[in-house]
């Protein structure tokens, strides 16, 4: 959709001015090609949505869900810390023999952990067995744990699962909650996020306060259920009236956001964090470093932004080193260093972040702070995906897409698209979208283009929204509907997209769905130029040339094409060459 002030309200009189014309009539396409939803596949990195980093902007993480942690004991060890004394030690120890399983297991946790005893696997899981053969079903969990881990067995995920069944017979919440886990990822069973889902609930119905920190990160991510921030927010906060201080920074991190259901409340989540950090909670550390980032609840401060980030970063928090990364990678508070921020995504993918993977693979595909290498690029987008992140998916469609890294294929992307959008990827939905207008891959088909724009809006795409605008407005689909179109776009306008700002200056200008008013659509270019559109800034330098709307002010029309200049668009060049025309320098005496 491309309208243009001055196509639609100049004079056919004026119109014999064809420099002027010839500026304002360019393709409306000329969108970047990052943001997904226009007739143009989108690249990945950059754009609304993106993980990529631009100056002064920082992605904020998503809930630290309990089995996102270090794997280790996700739920059965919940340690303060601090070694029992050598008294409740020796305690354990007469319960033990006296043959209570509960005891044998508390003993097999202790050695686990290391408190108060040597960190003796091989112990632990001989006092685990004890507790298992004296009814304990709790023990299951350790047992299946140290398979799951490795510690001390060969690892087996597989004998993991087996051992957390065998808990669940014995209603033991805990193995409820590990066997969750495995379902969520697929680790030594089939992934069903449906069936994690059951198991949280069981566990949480028993009291496990892990199954209940879980059940709010799946309603968080809307993973197997609709997403719900609001019952997410009541289980983070029954959680945290257990004690659970994790559970106190994921509630602090939904006030902090806000959303659907949840109005935005950044002092109070910012006292959560605080509370949550101050007890050791490495993620809460993390989402105050992005606090200060975004100047969410506190006044914007990177020195402490860093501060907060290095010390959750040192307790292997991956968010926290992704953060890093991308400080580092924008510059924010300190020169900006490409290397270091590779560094820091190394570090993060080490530990499991798959962002991070994503993130190296994007440091390659575009050569930033590294050679670019497709090839290796598409190895850690494959890593990622394979650890079941969307937009890794998407990433390697759009490499099969555009034949980079491997012989170009529609057919792969279209596939990869489809895992993307399964994944909840928004720009793989975007993308399919972008398949279909097009015919890419698939014969066009504006019903499919249409449903898979609207897939991707309803989850928040702005340029989605705009391309779904368009269909409305050209009947692409189905009749004009003027009225829905204007809907979307004033949706994407709030969340701040400069393309449906411009948008809407078109829509008043032809009068599309409401009165046809020039002043209005000033307005809206108005906004779209302060929110960074060269395009509204060349429909106004014209304005000015012409005096539609604005009295006629050629020095106004130069500095507007100035602007648009200095924000890369060449037509604002040539505008300024063939405003010479309009208003010729007076020759000196």
């Amino acid at each position: 959709m491309r309208f243009r002030l001055i196509i639609r309200l100049v004079a056919p009189a004026l119109l014999v001015l064809a420099v002027v014309a010839v500026l304002v009539v360019s393709a409306r396409h000329r969108r970047r090609a990052s943001e997904p939803g226009r007739p143009s596949i989108s690249a990945h990195g950059g754009g609304p949505g993106s993980t990529r980093m631009a100056a002064g902007t920082m992605d904020f993480p998503q809930p630290n869900r309990a089995w996102l942690r270090s794997m280790p004991f996700i739920a059965t060890i919940q340690a303060s810390g601090k070694a029992p004394s050598p008294a409740v030690i020796a305690a354990l120890r007469r319960a033990a023999h006296a043959g209570r399983g509960p005891a044998m297991d508390r003993i097999g946790l202790l050695y686990v952990q290391g408190l108060g005893v040597g960190r003796n696997y091989a112990a632990a899981m001989r006092w685990y067995r004890r507790a298992w053969k004296a009814g304990c079903g709790r023990a299951a969990a350790g047992i299946g744990e140290l398979y799951l881990n490795g510690w001390g067995v060969v690892r087996d995920t597989a004998r993991a699962v087996r051992w957390f069944r065998r808990g669940t017979l014995r209603q033991s919440r805990l193995a409820m909650n590990d066997l969750g886990i495995c379902a969520l990822h697929g680790q030594g069973c089939r992934q069903d996020a449906g069936a994690a889902l059951g198991w949280f609930k069981k566990a949480a119905a028993l009291g496990d306060t892990g199954a209940t920190m879980n059940l709010g990160s799946m309603y968080y991510l809307g993973l197997a259920v609709p997403r719900n921030l609001a019952r997410a927010l009541r289980f983070f906060n029954r959680a945290a009236a257990k004690g659970d201080a994790a559970a106190v920074g994921e509630a602090g991190f939904v006030y902090v956001t806000g959303g659907p259901g949840v109005p935005r409340d950044p002092s109070k989540g910012i006292k959560l964090l605080r509370k949550a950090a101050a007890s050791g909670v490495g993620t809460a550390m993390g989402n105050l470093g992005y606090c200060y980032v975004l100047g969410w609840g506190v006044s914007r401060d990177y020195g402490t932004a860093r501060r907060w980030l290095v010390r959750a970063a040192a307790m292997g928090v991956p968010s926290a080193m992704n953060g890093l990364a991308r400080m580092y990678r924008g510059g924010l508070g300190a020169a900006r260093d490409e290397k270091t921020a590779l560094m820091w995504y190394h570090r993060a993918a080490a530990a499991g972040s798959r962002n991070a993977m994503c993130d190296v693979g994007d440091a390659y595909a575009a050569g930033t702070g590294v050679k670019r290498d497709y090839a290796v690029a598409m190895a850690w987008y494959r890593r990622a995906a394979a650890a079941g992140l969307g937009r890794a998916m998407d990433a390697v469609g759009v490499m099969w897409l555009n034949g980079r890294g491997v012989a170009r294929d529609y057919g792969q992307a279209l596939a990869w698209f489809r895992r993307g959008a399964a994944a909840g990827s928004v720009r793989a939905m975007a993308n399919l979208g972008n398949m279909w207008f097009r015919g890419i891959g698939v014969a066009r088909d504006f019903s499919q283009a249409g449903a898979w724009y609207r897939r991707a809006a309803e989850h928040g795409s702005t340029a989605a929204m705009c391309a779904l605008a368009t269909m409305l407005v050209r009947g692409q689909g189905g009749p004009p509907e003027y009225g829905k179109a204007l809907a979307w776009l004033r949706r994407a306008a709030a969340m701040g997209s400069a393309a449906a700002m411009d948008d809407l200056a078109g829509m008043y200008c032809r009068g599309l769905g409401v009165p046809r008013s020039v002043t209005g659509s000033l307005a809206w270019y108005r906004k779209a130029a302060a929110a960074g559109s060269s395009e509204a800034m060349l429909n106004l330098g014209a304005a000015y040339t012409h005096g539609l709307g604005v009295p006629k002010d050629l020095a106004k029309a130069k500095a507007w094409f100035e602007k648009a200049a200095k924000a890369g668009d060449l037509r604002a060049k040539q505008a300024l060459e063939e405003l010479k025309v309009l208003a010729p320098v007076p020759k000196k005496k």
